[in-house]
């Protein structure tokens, strides 16, 4: 009967019903695109076309796993933080992941973080099991974080903004070059939500 708990009870009771992976459906938000490349680091990767390769390698391996998959823009197209979470809202699905990297005014800042709406107990543990896979890489912590960004607070789902590294970061845009990078990014970045699908405590 507290007031602000009925979203959060709805989300933790919607997960309990859930059997596992295969019986989510998972909303993946490439970040960016279209006219919207996002930032452009010191070697030439953008933001966008990362975000959208990275998105896809993420939603073969969940569909692999056996999940619903779902993608909130196409290729080319952009889409406002309020567009996009109406989208996930209207798909309905179990969980909402926005795939973004990370910038920096310095050049020296680097590691993985994740965001989730304030108030939301199974935002903040999809935010921190999909951390844990991330930094599992050897990447640097950077925790995980309430915020009150659009795309997280207008979904009616647990969502999560993740930012696996700094394309701001030489070494990090560099590493982001290699696809098989890209590939072990998608793949912490599933078996988080694997995990928080199964793992029920």
């Amino acid at each position: 009967d507290r007031p602000g708990t009925a979203a959060s009870l709805r989300e933790e009771l919607s997960r309990a019903e859930k059997l596992g992976i295969s019986d989510a459906l998972v909303v993946i938000d490439p970040g960016h695109g279209g006219s919207d490349p996002g930032c452009t680091g010191e070697r030439g990767l953008v933001e966008a076309d990362v975000c959208w390769d990275v998105a896809q390698r993420l939603a073969a391996r969940l569909i692999y796993s056996g999940a619903g998959v779902r993608l909130t823009r196409t290729e080319a197209e952009e889409c406002s933080a309020t567009e996009r979470a109406r989208r996930g809202n209207e798909i309905g699905g179990d969980a909402f992941v926005s795939v973004h990297l990370n910038t920096h005014d310095e050049p020296t800042p680097e590691g993985a973080s994740t965001f989730y709406f304030g108030g939301s107990r199974s935002g903040e543990t999809l935010a921190d099991k999909i951390l844990d896979e991330l930094t599992a890489l050897g990447l640097r912590d950077c925790r995980s974080h309430a915020r009150s960004y659009t795309i997280l607070k207008e979904t009616r789902m647990p969502a999560v903004l993740v930012e696996p590294v700094f394309i701001t970061n030489p070494d990090e845009e560099k590493r982001l070059e290699d696809l098989d990078f890209r590939s072990m990014l998608a793949a912490a970045i599933a078996h988080g939500i694997i995990s928080y699908f199964h793992d029920k405590d």
